[in-house]
């Protein structure tokens, strides 16, 4: 006897709850997902961001040579609305190197110009609106040192000194939160997001005694509220 058929026996002979009934409705219930094929080709997608119906990725076309090295195509930009299937190229990859990092919130995508990353140097952040097609632009120095983030209404970046940065989308005087930070910081709804770790050498170069607060070898993540300036911490 198969198990199936086993089973099967089993659970005739049980007197089972309306509760626990088998029903055909449950069995064919719907998955609360559907999977779409956005692209069907050989080119490389990387960095994909979704922010409500937006979609954005990088790609660019592997190229092979014959010492066995392989090279690629400037990374361009592209967007799809997964509503309506609007698509368009939001940045050609035309100047200098094509794009590099990309993270989407809100209704804007941020990214960097490969030719535009230094250390110790500055940099452009690029941010374009996915909806009314609007760009803005903001300078740092020194250049930061993780992809920036967006939650629609600010920008979030950690620089080459590892210290955490917040400024408006829209421009105006950035903040600096943080120091040491351990992870690219995140940012939703004006919060900013970030971990730290707290090594078990401190050291004699730091501005309190981590030590007194914080258990050694452990991470602290950082939350901090831009609308009422409270910092909260948790130990992991």
């Amino acid at each position: 006897m198969s198990a199936t058929v086993a089973l099967a026996a089993v659970l005739a002979s049980m007197a089972l709850p309306a509760v626990f009934a088998l029903s055909t409705t449950a069995i064919g219930a719907t998955w609360p997902y559907v999977i779409h094929e956005v692209t069907s080709d050989t080119l490389d997608q990387e960095a994909v961001a979704v922010s409500g119906s937006h979609l954005v990725w990088k790609e660019a076309q592997q190229i092979f040579h014959d010492d066995g090295t392989v090279t690629h195509t400037p990374y361009v930009g592209q967007y799809i609305d997964r509503l309506t299937g609007r698509r368009t190229t939001f940045d050609s990859g035309s100047e200098g190197g094509g794009i590099a990092f990309l993270q989407a919130g809100g209704d804007w995508a941020v990214y960097v110009r490969e030719d535009e990353l230094g250390i110790e140097s500055t940099a452009t952040i690029r941010a374009w609106n996915m909806l009314t097609g609007a760009r803005t632009s903001r300078e740092t120095s020194p250049a930061f040192f993780s992809p920036p983030a967006t939650d629609g209404t600010l920008l979030v970046w950690r620089d080459v000194d590892y210290s955490v940065v917040v400024a408006p989308l829209s421009g105006g005087e950035s903040l600096t939160l943080g120091v040491d930070a351990a992870s690219e910081p995140a940012v939703d709804q004006g919060r900013v997001c970030w971990a730290q770790r707290i090594p078990t050498d401190y050291g004699e170069t730091r501005a309190e005694d981590l030590a007194a607060l914080y258990p050694p070898n452990s991470t602290v993540v950082w939350v901090h509220d831009t609308v009422t300036g409270a910092t909260r911490s948790a130990v992991i």
